[in-house]
């Protein structure tokens, strides 16, 4: 593939030429044709129309993976749909997965754009962190939705890549924000536990700043990056947090009722039946569970 030969400016179409392999000498044109239309997915796959120019009876559908820099077979893919999926992740380069990247990168922060004002259209199960929550565990923007990293910060040579993190406990009204600035090593490309990782409390409403640290010691030159860097932090964050609790008040307001929980006009004998269907006696059951 040849940044050249892009059709268009949008980078979903264009055109590839194999010099090696099963496909070698063969032109072939292609076209974006599906992406998962969720917001809230942390896929990474785009699915791309290949037709030969030379024959246009001839087409492959190939899903690639645009961070494992793989295709993905489908169960019913022919043999020759295989072939060609591998030559053509061999005739990739550096530059080609990293526009593929970009566009996938572009495309899910559109839908985002789009999510963050039509909530209602919004749906992310939180049941696998409910009681957390309820709890006051926060919830990262990114878990919700993966493609979502706030801008990296830079700082005396080092990257940081950061972490925003929310309470949505609907009986808390805090109006804050849990800023992780987690080093990057520029060897792995990766961020992960370093000794230079940086934890703060931000209040968007005032714009201040408290500590996380064991010594609750505040790096002023480094929050001052920060917020040179990202002048609009705290309308971001603010927004952040709103579209969050909104979201999962969504969850909780069409999750199902719990099918254990009883009728409040039903009175059960301690030795009945469990109305729940277990088949124990209630004092057996959900009577000692405190429902």
């Amino acid at each position: 593939m040849q940044e050249t030969l892009y059709q268009n400016t949008s980078g979903k179409s264009f055109q590839v030429f194999f010099n090696e392999g099963p496909f070698a000498g063969s032109h072939f044109s292609g076209e974006l044709s599906f992406i998962c239309p969720s917001a809230t997915c942390s896929c990474t796959d785009m699915t791309f129309r290949f037709t030969k120019e030379e024959d246009p009876s001839l087409t492959f559908e190939i899903t690639l993976d645009v961070v494992k820099r793989t295709f993905n077979t489908r169960k019913t893919a022919s043999e020759d749909e295989k072939r060609f999926g591998e030559a053509l992740v061999g005739e990739l380069h550096e530059d080609d997965w990293l526009h593929l990247l970009d566009l996938h990168q572009k495309l899910k922060e559109e839908q985002i754009a789009h999510a963050e004002k039509n909530i209602d259209s919004v749906s992310f199960d939180f049941s696998f962190i409910d009681d957390s929550i309820r709890n006051g565990a926060m919830v990262g923007y990114h878990e919700v939705f993966p493609i979502s990293a706030l801008p990296p910060i830079s700082y005396d040579n080092e990257h940081y890549f950061v972490d925003d993190q929310y309470c949505l406990n609907p009986t808390c009204s805090c109006r804050d924000v849990v800023l992780g600035f987690y080093y990057i090593d520029e060897e792995q490309k990766k961020a992960g536990p370093s000794s230079q990782n940086k934890v703060f409390r931000f209040y968007y409403t005032k714009k201040k700043w408290e500590s996380q640290e064991p010594n609750g010691s505040l790096d002023k030159a480094f929050l001052a990056e920060v917020e040179e860097q990202i002048p609009d932090l705290a309308e971001v964050t603010k927004t952040r947090h709103k579209t969050l609790r909104a979201i999962y008040a969504n969850y909780r307001k069409n999750k199902a009722p719990d099918t254990h929980a009883l009728p409040k006009a039903v009175k059960v004998g301690r030795n009945d039946p469990c109305p729940c269907g277990s088949g124990k006696k209630y004092k057996k059951c959900c009577m000692i569970k405190g429902l």
